[in-house]
């Protein structure tokens, strides 16, 4: 048996089966004779970054070598990995288990004595954690922890931005992207990305209406689908009716439609600087060299503001000192509650970095060479795998 079962829970919009499906992509690039059982819970969030795949369908399907199932369909989940037991399970993002799958995994007591000596079969669950740039991801990479049933093992493997972690996904199509758009440097329009959660978007649009008028270029802003579009949107028609443009062709402002993964790769690298959220988007953003905010999900207290520092402090070495200033202050204040920020000071720094974007590109191209010099998580992950050796 070659087959590698994959969980995932859909429950941060599509950054969890984003991940998961950018994974698969990169585990049968580098291993086509594994074959991937996939289970996911939200069948149309995977559709939409994978057309090929049904949303609604009452039998596990097939792509290639993966075999997609329904997390909620316990009468054909069970028939099949009661019958093909599940030796590696990548648990993503503490997804948990579905009930079928721990009845599989840790059945009752055998009552017929005949099976009562048979051996159980070995599993080796991989936990698959959120990416951050705190250091617990590199105390937690690798480190075991302990299940119900000695033949089920468990371990954690923490993606990051150091040789201690596993490093980010490099695939092939993302990869090949960048190359292309690295040979076409020619931009008549300034080109911004916002795809972020809701927030006060108003010192964004003041900062970039300044931009345009001392660099000559119209902006054009496109706005991806997401909970924060709506709130842009509605920013950008205030904005534009508190101002009196004289000359609102200076800024476009256009909707994304929603795009399959590999086309988000492609049309990533289209743009000149990126606001940005999420899981692997975050990766893509880093891994591009483009010049980005991240935008990390609200938490009490603002305790995202500690993820994000964590993040500025892995980047810090790649810019000059005077640049970093203004980037971590945007980025510290950008993620801040809307209770706390200072509007004119997040206009102010964007501004300076948007004026200064050549040198801010050299810092985030370096960050990003650093960070693919670590390596594949795809292959670090797949080589655990065989370090495993429970394969049948």
């Amino acid at each position: 048996m070659n087959d590698i079962t994959i969980l995932c829970k859909v429950v941060d919009n599509f950054g969890d089966i984003g991940f998961v499906y950018r994974l698969a992509r990169r585990f049968s690039e580098i291993a086509t004779n594994k074959h991937l059982n996939i289970i996911v819970d939200n069948l149309y969030a995977f559709n939409l970054l994978c057309p090929e795949i049904f949303a609604q369908n009452d039998n596990p399907q097939k792509l290639g070598n993966w075999t997609i199932f329904d997390w909620n369909d316990s009468t054909n989940c069970t028939s099949y990995f009661q019958k093909n037991f599940p030796q590696i399970i990548l648990e993503c993002f503490q997804c948990g288990r579905p009930n079928w799958l721990e009845n599989i995994l840790f059945p009752p007591k055998k009552s017929n004595k005949d099976h009562e000596n048979t051996p159980n079969p070995i599993c080796q669950i991989i936990n698959i954690d959120y990416l951050t740039a705190e250091n617990y991801a590199e105390t937690f990479h690798r480190l075991q922890s302990l299940t119900r049933n000695v033949f089920v093992k468990k371990i954690n493997f923490m993606p990051g931005f150091t040789n201690k972690t596993a490093g980010l996904i490099l695939d092939n199509n993302f990869l090949l992207c960048k190359k292309k758009h690295s040979q076409n440097k020619l931009k008549k329009h300034f080109r911004l990305l916002i795809f972020t959660y809701k927030k006060n978007f108003m010192p964004i649009l003041y900062s970039l209406n300044s931009f345009s008028s001392s660099c000559g270029k119209i902006v054009e802003i496109s706005v991806a689908q997401g909970n924060g579009q709506k709130k842009f949107f509605f920013d950008a028609h205030i904005f534009f009716q508190s101002t009196k443009n004289t000359n609102p062709s200076q800024i476009q402002i256009t909707e994304l439609p929603f795009l399959k993964q590999t086309e988000w790769d492609n049309n990533l690298f289209t743009f000149d600087f990126l606001f940005i959220r999420g899981e692997d988007s975050l990766s893509r953003a880093v891994l591009s060299g483009i010049p980005f905010i991240w935008h990390a999900y609200e938490q009490d207290e603002d305790y995202q503001l500690i993820k994000v520092q964590a993040l500025l402090e892995k980047m810090q070495p790649f810019f000059k000192p005077d640049d970093f200033v203004f980037l971590s202050n945007l980025w510290i204040q950008f993620n801040t509650s809307l209770t706390h920020i200072n509007e004119k000071e997040i206009s102010a720094n964007l501004f300076y970095i948007l004026k200064n974007l050549d040198s801010y590109k050299h810092g985030f191209n370096s960050f990003a060479d650093h960070i693919q010099k670590i390596g594949d998580f795809g292959e670090h992950l797949l080589t655990f795998i065989e370090e495993c050796k429970i394969f049948s």
